[in-house]
């Protein structure tokens, strides 16, 4: 997180998704970065999570957010984010739905990095908002995936 603080532009945001086992430690590194943690909004994946027998399903996930320095931006984003985790395809198994990540990056400034790419949603929504995108992804299988998928969208 610090190396992506130091990227972060003045007044940009830095959007973390976790789950509530993570929860505590994501917002303790977030601010440990530097970064002004502002709050949490959540991924509602209603019906498409999965139950646990005798439990409570795993519905939501968590979007840990805050900036570097002042806010910049003039949009009002909701906090619950209702989106099925299919919606859109999944090409990964953490894969974000691009409605959801469309929605994230709307939020965001003009340049967007996704240093966790995977299969390359966010710079898939990045990319239909005329943003511009940096990716990294540690997977090689993971990130030819990206790379056909952006080059496909892009088309």
């Amino acid at each position: 997180m610090g190396l992506c603080f130091e990227l972060l532009n003045d007044g940009g945001l830095m959007i973390v998704f976790t789950d509530w086992r993570q929860l505590p430690v994501t917002t303790d590194a977030m601010q440990a970065a530097g970064v002004t943690w502002r709050g949490i909004a959540v991924w509602d994946k209603t019906g498409g999570a999965r139950p646990y027998k005798g439990g409570f399903r795993s519905q939501a996930e968590y979007i840990v957010w805050g900036s570097k320095g002042a806010l910049k931006g003039e949009r009002y984003s909701p906090g619950v984010f209702r989106v099925n985790p299919l919606a859109g395809g999944k090409l990964h198994q953490v894969g974000k739905p691009l409605p959801l990540m469309e929605e994230l990056v709307a939020a965001c400034g003009p340049e967007i990095l996704d240093p966790f790419m995977g299969s390359a949603t966010t710079g898939m929504a990045a990319l239909n908002q005329g943003k511009r995108f940096t990716g990294i992804e540690v997977s090689q299988h993971y990130f030819q995936v990206a790379m056909e998928r952006i080059k496909e969208g892009c088309l």
